[in-house]
């Protein structure tokens, strides 16, 4: 198990982010969904803006090796959770719970109403894991402008949506 630290996200780590998605994707070679691993990152261009406002973070061990990272920001009054991953070697260290936690505080200093994000619902990794987090898997009628936006992106996408879900957390609530 490693000892993390996380520090802010700039735009010169883009490819490493890239290199991060890439390695957590593996983890989809044990699932039945296992085309995802070969699934290309999230652009550069739509993670550059969040970084530039402060929403990123990575983790990194001792040595300064990054191990995770996660991308955020404000859309209405919710605290999107864009993108996390964790490289497959480092999963199920802490990164991500780390990275997380740091996220749910910058929400909460931004004074959001709620951490919203999107994900597969039955991929343990996924939705079961945001559940410790204390993340529920929300109606489709109590979805917010800015969640259906994201879930018609991913039916566009091709993403089976009987398997997807919005997810939100309370952040007002201690």
């Amino acid at each position: 198990m490693s000892s993390w630290a996380v520090r802010q996200a700039g735009q010169a780590d883009l490819a490493l982010l890239a290199d991060l998605e890439r390695s957590g994707d593996q983890a989809f070679l044990n699932s039945d969904l296992p085309g995802l691993a070969a699934a290309e990152p999230t652009p550069t261009d739509l993670l550059a803006p969040h970084i530039d406002a402060g929403g990123g973070w990575i983790a990194e061990d001792t040595q300064g090796r990054a191990g995770g990272f996660l991308v955020a920001g404000v859309r209405e009054d919710q605290f999107v959770i864009f993108q996390i991953s964790v490289a497959l070697t480092d999963q199920g260290t802490g990164a991500g719970g780390l990275l997380m936690r740091t996220a749910l505080n910058r929400g909460r200093q931004l004074g959001c109403r709620q951490a919203v994000l999107t994900t597969f619902r039955d991929i343990a990794w996924n939705a079961p894991w945001y559940g410790r987090f204390g993340f529920r898997i929300l109606a489709e009628a109590d979805l917010t402008p800015a969640l259906r936006a994201m879930r018609q992106k991913e039916a566009l996408a091709g993403f089976d949506m009987d398997r997807r879900c919005a997810m939100a957390l309370d952040l007002q609530t201690p």
